[in-house]
């Protein structure tokens, strides 16, 4: 019985499993201008989420809080923080509310698939915008979800769970990936 308890960690002498923090807006990878507060977005600029996109497939959506302009996406690293996403169109892709008019109360999906070539899918108050879906090259890249605010616009997100419109069949929150591998003493 010891034998399985060390091999599979079952003392009860054991540390606890780590907590895994949430995914949230990072306060890492955020421009000089943008104002976080873990799930909320303001000011001007763009701003990661605190971990990459692992899973083959994810969704996430935005909240409009105040008007202004948005842009709703993923970028990978390296990506200028202080310009909007797709403004490099080999780092960030993404909705723009220029392209596609939201009003307060509204919810912005983000369908991410990257099980064979990345595509974003985008959704508003839980119907898919046909027009917007994306596909991409970005073989070897880590992306993040990522959000560009500007004039005015704050945003709420909601990465992981309880989301308002359903995901898509196949879809779900950003797990973050968890090291399960205990230190050694």
């Amino acid at each position: 019985m010891r034998a399985l308890c060390q091999c599979f960690g079952l003392c009860l002498d054991s540390p606890p499993a780590p907590r895994v923090s949430p995914v949230k807006f990072s306060s890492e990878f955020k421009a000089e201008g943008c104002v976080v507060s873990n799930f909320c977005i303001g000011g001007k600029g763009t701003c990661f989420a605190n971990t990459p996109v692992m899973q083959m497939k994810a969704f996430f959506e935005l909240k409009v809080l105040e008007e202004g302009v948005f842009v709703v996406g993923i970028c990978a690293q390296g990506f200028n923080l202080t310009q909007q996403i797709g403004s490099d169109p080999q780092r960030s892709w993404g909705l723009s509310s220029a392209d596609v008019p939201f009003a307060k109360d509204d919810i912005v999906g983000v369908a991410f698939d990257q099980s064979e070539r990345p595509t974003l899918r985008f959704f508003k108050n839980g119907r898919s915008i046909d027009a917007r879906t994306i596909t991409f090259n970005a073989k070897g890249m880590e992306l993040f979800p990522a959000v560009s605010v500007s004039g005015g616009a704050m945003l709420e997100a909601n990465f992981t769970h309880s989301f308002v419109h359903r995901p898509p069949p196949g879809y779900d929150g950003i797990i973050r990936p968890v090291n399960m591998m205990p230190t050694p003493p």
